[in-house]
């Protein structure tokens, strides 16, 4: 039985990833409880939906100039974590990794923790 909950809850995470990245936070957020916590906000951050919205925001400027690839994926129970490679858009070159943990209760992710992306390079 945990076996089809640690595939739901990657399921759910994984569908969540590629909203974000297809640019439909409408379809991100409906895998969202609207109470969800998330334990490395924005500073500054609204708790709830809004938050999410900001932070997808900041990363999304991010995204011209740092590419971010899924290295690794591991589900356990209701919790999943994610590995993120994260490349200079323009050069390849590494500038860093990302890591973050969902928890998913009944269809929607309820719990987020992550470290935070690091800076852009700056540009020459």
């Amino acid at each position: 039985m945990a076996s089809s909950v640690a595939t739901s809850a990657a399921h759910v995470v994984e569908r969540m990833a590629d909203a974000v990245l297809r640019g439909d936070v409408d379809g991100a957020l409906a895998l969202i409880a609207p109470d969800a916590v998330d334990h490395s906000p924005l500073p500054g951050a609204p708790s709830g939906h809004e938050g999410w919205r900001q932070k997808w925001a900041a990363l999304g400027a991010q995204a011209a100039q740092v590419q971010t690839t899924v290295e690794q994926r591991v589900a356990l129970g209701d919790t999943v974590a994610t590995r993120y490679a994260l490349r200079d858009a323009a050069t390849g070159e590494p500038v860093g990794f990302a890591l973050d943990m969902l928890r998913v209760e009944d269809g929607r992710i309820v719990e987020h923790w992550g470290l935070p992306v690091p800076p852009a390079p700056a540009e020459s």
